[in-house]
């Protein structure tokens, strides 16, 4: 997975100003990980537990031919996918339910209860780019609801039996999309 906006927190005592800090972390970070923004927060923050929700996006290279410049960004998939029947299946995944379908080891939840704000498939010529805001997710949940659409898109899973799959009336075994398409977007925090 890849991340545009993760957050984390510390605590110091130290009278470094913040713009020296964000320099001096990116001088001993590695070349792939930056610090965009260093601000003061309240005391009693935390980066995980403070949050409102997350937002995803999952990026599909939709061509015959995989392209060596997207290796490792992006999900390439081959065959057509009929974004239609994935956006009309999607609508479904909206609001408050139980998503263990979706969990790796959902039994290690106390409850699997997540409520989608949105899902949003878009197309821009051969890049296809899924969006998905929820209060939380479970562990792997993200990449496993982008193979459920990719399933139903790719015509390998009918959207009357994926239906049925959602209500818990017919069995799936999820298989999760490959990590590399996974981006973490945005993360909204209580004021």
């Amino acid at each position: 997975m890849h991340a545009k906006a993760q957050a984390v927190n510390f605590k110091t005592d130290s009278r470094i100003p913040l713009a020296n800090i964000k320099l001096a972390l990116n001088a001993f970070l590695p070349d792939d990980i930056r610090v965009k923004k260093v601000k003061l927060v309240p005391i009693d923050f935390h980066a995980r537990f403070w949050t409102v929700s997350k937002k995803y996006r999952y990026y599909i290279r939709n061509t015959k031919e995989p392209s060596v410049f997207c290796n490792g960004l992006f999900w390439h998939i081959a065959e057509p996918l009929d974004l239609k029947a994935m956006r009309q299946i999607s609508k479904k995944l909206i609001g408050k339910h139980d998503f263990a379908l979706f969990a790796k080891d959902p039994g290690k939840y106390k409850s699997c209860l997540r409520t989608i704000r949105s899902v949003a498939i878009i197309s821009r010529g051969k890049l296809v780019h899924i969006d998905i805001e929820a209060d939380g997710f479970l562990r792997s949940m993200a990449r496993n609801i982008v193979s459920f659409l990719v399933r139903v898109g790719s015509g390998k899973l009918k959207i009357k039996e994926a239906y049925l799959m959602l209500k818990g009336k017919s069995v799936y075994v999820n298989k999760p999309a490959p990590a590399c398409g996974l981006y973490l977007c945005k993360v909204n925090y209580k004021k």
